[in-house]
C-alpha cells in the first residue's frame, strides 16, 4: 500500500476522535498516527518539513467534508 493511501485510511479511521478533540485544526499523520497538529496549516507544514524531510506525511484539516485531493510529485522525481 502506498504511503498516501495508508495515511489517508488512518485519517478516516481516526476522524471521529479527531472531530471531538481537534475539529478545524490541521493534523500531520505518519505511520498511521497523528504526530503533530496546529490551527495554522503553514506552521504545521514548516515543522513537518524540518523534522521529516524525506518521508511522506499526510497533512489534513479535521473536518467532515472530503477535501479535493491534489498529488504533486517532487521535481526530483520527474523524468525529462
Amino acid at each position: 500500500m502506498k504511503a498516501f493511501e495508508r495515511e489517508s485510511a488512518a485519517f478516516r479511521r481516526l476522524l471521529p476522535g479527531l472531530l471531538q478533540s481537534s475539529e478545524g485544526w490541521f493534523v500531520a499523520i505518519l505511520r498511521e498516527e497523528v504526530i503533530d497538529k496546529d490551527p495554522d496549516q503553514f506552521e504545521l507544514a514548516k515543522r513537518i518539513d524540518r523534522q521529516f524531510k524525506n518521508e511522506f506525511v499526510l497533512i489534513r484539516q479535521v473536518t467532515e467534508d472530503e477535501p479535493e485531493v491534489i498529488l504533486l510529485e517532487s521535481p526530483e522525481h520527474l523524468v525529462p
